[in-house]
């Protein structure tokens, strides 16, 4: 499915999650479901692999830009020939797309958001073309799982569970050194939620109703403090066991984000704190110093 123009379509800038893959809106704005969406698509065995061609400006992209991308994907982009497509299940496709689009919509770069937009799109008609579910019967057959299935969802379960610990674990931290400077409940006044940042914090379960109204509201109003932010991180932790794989990759850029702006105010913090120590005075070794002198003159 194409979404033209528009206020949700890709000219906007706007992406909400549709249909279980990253598409030309992909996260559902505040108090907004997700759009479930049908086509008709041509049936292909599961597993089957399908071309997608990258343009050696898109695949220098991707390799530049995309810090979270997962190794597998980095190494098949560096040992395919720029004149060779890459070979994808449909599985991969989805995964991979995921990135893509998170990066998309994070980035200020309009240059880097055009092409990795483009990337997205060829990969999204894919998945639009082509899929490897059978058709609804009376008596609906579980598919078999085959071991590379296993082995892959395995290690995208792995991979979920040490970004949620790490984000938890840096989150903690951090609030704690700033509750020991003293300063966790000062806002964060160099941080404003960017349109990713909205979308996917507002779409999160575990944030509080009254904080979600706040992150949607207008950016100048939009500011929060050490304590509140982290605990937009504990959420996105606490949340990502359950989000789509596609939705991950855009749930830790936020992350980074928000654990930035933290960091940032806490040696801020720690730095006023060292500017406002007193120097100790050393008067003490002074007189001390003073008193030995008339001594060794009597006894001379």
């Amino acid at each position: 499915m194409r979404t033209g123009g528009g206020e949700g379509g890709l000219n906007a800038g706007k992406f909400v999650w549709i249909g279980g893959y990253w598409d030309t809106v992909r996260f559902p704005a505040p108090n907004q479901q997700a759009i479930s969406v049908s086509p008709e698509r041509t049936h292909i065995q599961t597993g089957q692999k399908l071309e997608l061609d990258l343009t050696p400006a898109e695949r220098k992209a991707i390799l530049d830009h995309l810090t979270l991308l997962p190794p597998e994907y980095e190494a098949m982009l560096k040992k395919v020939h720029p004149d060779q497509p890459l070979l994808l299940t449909l599985d991969e496709l989805e995964d991979f797309s995921g990135y893509v689009a998170a990066e998309a919509n994070h980035t200020n770069k309009k240059k880097l958001e055009t092409v990795l937009g483009a990337v997205y799109e060829k990969m999204a008609d894919l998945l639009d073309e082509f899929t490897d579910e059978e058709p609804p019967k009376n008596m609906p057959e579980k598919k078999p799982v085959t071991p590379k299935q296993e082995k892959r969802a395995a290690q995208q379960k792995a991979r979920t569970a040490e970004n949620a610990r790490y984000i938890a674990e840096m989150a903690t931290t951090v609030l704690r050194a700033a509750e020991k400077l003293g300063v966790e409940n000062r806002r964060l006044e160099r941080y404003t939620p960017n349109d990713l940042d909205r979308l996917v914090l507002t779409s999160l379960p575990s944030v509080k109703n009254q904080l979600k109204k706040r992150i949607a509201g207008e950016k100048d109003e939009a500011t929060f403090t050490v304590a509140e932010v982290a605990g937009m991180l504990l959420a996105i932790a606490e949340d990502m066991h359950q989000a789509p794989i596609q939705q991950q990759p855009a749930m830790v850029l936020v992350a980074y984000s928000l654990l930035a702006a933290m960091r940032e105010w806490t040696a801020e913090g720690e730095s006023k704190k060292d500017t406002n120590k007193k120097p100790r005075a050393k008067a003490g070794r002074a007189k001390t110093a003073k008193k030995k002198h008339p001594g060794r003159k009597k006894q001379e």
